[in-house]
């Protein structure tokens, strides 16, 4: 059974629920992330995007890949990404490579280089300097 998160738990009567409550809480956390100064890229917010990312979340890809597993932690990775691939300023590439390091797993040794922690994170801070 899955569960709304809040003050309280209540049990959610379907999976077209828990999804209401995924996507209200990922756009949630990109709204702040926008509001903060990092912009957001339309895409990350559309419907089929995060159809996309529901799917992901249920195949327990963002608990292998985030601290948390959470929407909130998953919508951070996803448009610290994306900014980082736009990224036209060091001090914005510095924010947004900083943001993806604080939401991204350490992943094991053996799936390091694979992972978007290394191409994101320590390979940007490495050919940038940062």
């Amino acid at each position: 059974m899955s569960y709304s998160s809040g003050r309280s738990l209540r049990p959610l009567g379907s999976e077209r629920e828990a999804f209401a409550v995924f996507a209200r809480r990922y756009r949630a956390r990109l709204d702040q992330l926008a509001a903060s100064g990092l912009g957001c890229p339309d895409p990350l917010a559309t419907d089929a995007h995060l159809a996309a990312e529901w799917a992901a979340f249920l195949d327990g890809t963002y608990g292998l890949c985030t601290v948390s597993g959470l929407p909130e932690d998953i919508a951070a990775k996803e448009l610290a990404i994306a900014l980082i691939r736009e990224a036209d300023g060091r001090a914005r590439l510095r924010r947004c490579v900083d943001l993806l390091d604080s939401v991204s797993s350490p992943f094991a040794p053996h799936e390091v280089a694979r992972s978007s922690r290394y191409r994101y994170v320590d390979e940007m801070r490495r050919v940038h300097g940062l």
